[in-house]
């Protein structure tokens, strides 16, 4: 599998008209509950119906992105962009700092970009989300990436894909030893699809690794791994240390680098399988 390329498995987005209606429909909804919610209660009860009802909405996303008409509050959906309300300034910097301090932030220092989490326990939620700040000209900006289910593993069929797709992803995948390789761009699935076929190849006769920056989501049986470059410890090291633990199945969250392709190349072609993923806009340009 390592020099083998599956044609035809990641069909090009559709867009769909009658769904971009309802969630026009969803929005406006929103939007009133929303505003609502702030003048009435708070940034701190809005905070908790911004991010229920980015959970029921399926959003990926959650922009705060300041303008000098207000801070636009907008959801990333099936990766589109939808304008949720407009925040006067005053009103999104409580909220932002609502956030900041939920998820150990520095509140004070908004001249600096910053990374946070927020865990679904302090959300009253299951998933966590990530955090990230940063200045503008118009003020501070944050995005927030809400994280799958850590507990529900989606499979193959579930994908989207067609029968006849779905069987060529089964029969790579039932090579012995190789490497399958997701490819994408941000927010494209490549996360969901590599679990998708984890699941596929994960068995209690098998040992299964994941090394992952950071753990999306639990595997029964795999042996989960997260790296911490703080202490050095990066997808390489985790890699070397892996392969000499009588794996049979390891993911990479991501190749990054030249170095860890390499060694996920030699892995795989001792007979591991081995999947990851890679930023790009289309398998061609790997």
């Amino acid at each position: 599998m390592v020099d083998q390329s599956v044609s035809g498995v990641h069909p090009r987005p559709v867009i769909n008209n009658s769904n971009e209606s309802g969630i026009g429909r969803s929005s406006d909804a929103v939007r009133e509950l929303l505003t609502v919610t702030l003048k009435q209660s708070g940034p701190a009860a809005f905070c908790e119906m911004l991010f229920e009802r980015a959970d029921m909405m399926r959003a990926t996303d959650i922009h705060l992105d300041p303008s000098e008409d207000g801070t636009h509050l907008r959801f990333r959906v099936d990766g589109f962009m939808h304008d949720v309300t407009l925040l006067e300034n005053d009103a999104a910097m409580q909220v932002i700092s609502r956030i900041k301090l939920l998820a150990g932030m520095d509140i004070t220092d908004r001249r600096l970009a910053q990374d946070g989490h927020l865990s679904g326990l302090a959300r009253k939620g299951k998933a966590d989300i990530r955090i990230g700040t940063g200045p503008t000209i118009h003020g501070e900006r944050m995005v927030m990436r809400l994280m799958p289910d850590p507990e529900i593993l989606i499979d193959l069929e579930s994908l989207g894909m067609v029968s006849e797709q779905c069987e060529l992803v089964r029969s790579a995948l039932a090579a012995a030893g190789g490497m399958m390789l997701v490819v994408g761009p941000v927010g494209s699935g490549k996360s969901t699809t590599t679990y998708a076929c984890l699941s596929h190849l994960n068995r209690p006769d098998i040992s299964t690794v994941t090394i992952e920056d950071p753990v999306e989501r639990r595997v029964r049986g795999a042996s989960q791994i997260q790296v911490d470059p703080r202490i050095d410890f990066g997808f390489v090291q985790a890699l070397r240390g892996v392969l000499r633990q009588d794996p049979d199945v390891i993911m990479i969250g991501e190749i990054r680098d030249a170095e860890t392709a390499n060694i996920a190349v030699r892995a795989a072609l001792t007979g591991v399988n081995v999947l990851s993923t890679l930023h790009a806009s289309d398998s061609s340009t790997v």
